[in-house]
């Protein structure tokens, strides 16, 4: 697929290609039209706005169209790094647009020639690596806080992959629970590492809250509860304070 420009003959000046400057249209930056429409290129981010210029200065080189959608490439070209390239917003703001063949971008008018498919390709590429941004913005920022409240015992990467599978929910019932575990540690309880202790399918940080709070329950002179948890799973072991 090849990425195609909007009004491309705004941004050129010479008839030939890789010319030596392009067309800037200093209006772009204005929040109204003439006829007093609001703009979208203020609305967008700045990656998207470096990715457009980037890619206006790409396209001078080959007619007004880059002849590949592949981010690997035009990083290379642009000298943008990968996740800052933003084609989703340019797409849905009308600013570019993808055609699966040269062929088909005959027309000056690229919004016409972008087929859906091609277009909900890049916009569904483009979700996905926003996702995984925000994915790892979570764990780079809670997940680093519990990895350090428990030392750094364990093995980081697969700790990460059990982060990852962990709802938010329980992400903060452990940020809450390390503190109670590593007093436990201190008082001579044997030490688990990070990732089998958040490991979701044994949820030992869970049993070790319910513990806590039958100790808790007992020093205030209340019955402990039954620990039903291990009888009923035999893969987690009751846990001893």
């Amino acid at each position: 697929m090849i990425i195609k420009i909007t009004n491309w003959n705004q941004h050129q000046h010479y008839r030939h290609r890789r010319p030596p400057w392009i067309k800037l249209q200093t209006d772009i930056i204005d929040e109204y039209d003439e006829t007093g429409t609001p703009k979208k290129f203020r609305a967008l981010s700045n990656d998207a706005k470096l990715t457009f210029i980037m890619l206006i200065i790409l396209a001078s080189r080959y007619d007004g169209s880059i002849p590949t959608d592949d981010l690997n490439w035009i990083e290379i070209n642009t000298g943008l790094t990968a996740e800052n390239i933003m084609l989703a917003p340019l797409i849905e703001a009308g600013y570019i647009s993808v055609c699966e063949r040269a062929s088909s971008c005959a027309s000056n008018n690229a919004s016409k020639c972008a087929s859906n498919v091609a277009t909900q390709i890049v916009l569904q590429r483009q979700s996905k690596r926003q996702s995984k941004r925000q994915s790892k913005n979570i764990y780079d920022e809670q997940f680093e806080k519990c990895w350090t409240m428990f030392e750094k015992y364990g093995v980081r990467k697969k700790a990460i992959e059990y982060w990852n599978k962990i709802p938010q929910a329980d992400r903060d019932a452990i940020e809450i629970a390390i503190p109670d575990h590593m007093a436990a540690i201190m008082a001579g309880r044997t030490r688990k590492q990070f990732e089998g202790w958040i490991n979701p399918e044994n949820r030992l940080w869970d049993m070790d809250w319910k513990k806590a709070e039958q100790v808790a329950k007992a020093k205030n002179g209340a019955k402990p509860l039954n620990n039903t948890l291990s009888d009923a799973n035999p893969l987690n072991p009751p846990l001893d304070f």
